[in-house]
């Protein structure tokens, strides 16, 4: 005789109930910062979410996908500065050039697929190398964004 088993789908558990509280808490915290913390601590937070955005960018490409890039730096520079022109020398809005700064890094992986897509293990990590150098070599020789000179 075939019985049936009735299966409970358990879509959520005490513990994960708790972190999700304490989660929508610590949102509320870093959304109101501006009306309760000191501009050193909004630095620090922003700073900490910055390392945890490289820290996923690694976790992507070298936990998931197996690839070891050593090149991250030129797409987070790339956007700083374009961030600089787009707000220094253009005058717009700080926050309205954080959005618009995210198109250049995009801008520049398209090209970068290209030329490194059919690479791997070790020769990934070397091409992603010479792509952050080149963007390097590159922005020291632009004087529009003070040639790489803080």
């Amino acid at each position: 005789m075939n019985t049936i088993k009735q299966m409970r789908v358990q879509r959520a558990t005490t513990s994960s109930r708790i972190a999700m509280t304490i989660g929508l808490f610590l949102l509320l915290a870093l959304v109101a910062m501006p009306w309760w913390a000191t501009s050193g601590n909004i630095r620090w937070a922003i700073e900490l979410c910055c390392y945890i955005a490289i820290a996923q960018m690694w976790n992507l490409l070298a936990g998931y996908a197996g690839l070891v890039s050593v090149g991250q730096q030129a797409f987070i520079g790339v956007a700083g500065y374009m961030l600089f022109v787009l707000a220094q020398n253009f005058g717009i809005n700080p926050f309205v050039a954080v959005i618009l700064s995210l198109i250049a890094p995009a801008v520049l992986a398209v090209p970068t697929y290209f030329l490194l897509r059919r690479l791997d293990g070790p020769y990934f990590a070397i091409g992603t190398w010479v792509v952050a150098e080149a963007v390097r070599l590159a922005t020291s020789n632009i004087d529009y964004v003070n040639a790489g000179v803080a």
